[in-house]
């Protein structure tokens, strides 16, 4: 969702500097195509008159970029929401049950693309989901 909302953003300013939306092309990267850290990444391309060429890239990072300065640096880049561990308890078990595996392997998978070894993955994504039961999460 706000992939494609920041997508949209910047059609919208190109069209502000007098790009026509009609010189514009969108060319989402299919998913062999994408850098390790990306989930989704879109080309915004120009029709120039010798040619269609790439003006940018706007890639779904997720949070890669703080996680990589967490892992490199050993120090946490996490935050608390309040809200986050207010709701948590207000949830029914068997949905909180939900969260916890689909946050847990939606981490495992995102640190074992990002190369940490299967083992270290495997625990720091369950660190990962236990902290986010508490209102902890990795800001994006």
């Amino acid at each position: 969702m706000w992939h494609q909302f920041w997508v949209e953003e910047r059609l919208r300013f190109y069209e502000e500097i007098g790009l026509p939306r009609t010189t514009l092309e969108e060319y989402w990267q299919k998913p062999e195509e994408l850098a390790h850290y990306a989930r989704a990444t879109v080309d915004l391309l120009f029709k120039f008159p010798f040619g269609t060429q790439e003006l940018e890239g706007i890639a779904a990072r997720s949070d890669f970029d703080l996680s990589q300065h967490q892992r490199f640096s050993g120090k946490p880049m996490n935050v608390f929401d309040e809200e986050l561990k207010a709701a948590w308890p207000k949830l029914t078990s068997e949905k909180q049950v939900q969260l916890l595996e689909s946050y847990h392997r939606n981490r495992l998978n995102y640190l074992t693309r990002a190369g940490e070894p299967t083992e270290k993955a495997a625990s720091q994504a369950k660190a990962d989901a236990e902290a986010l039961a508490k209102g902890y999460y990795v800001r994006m």
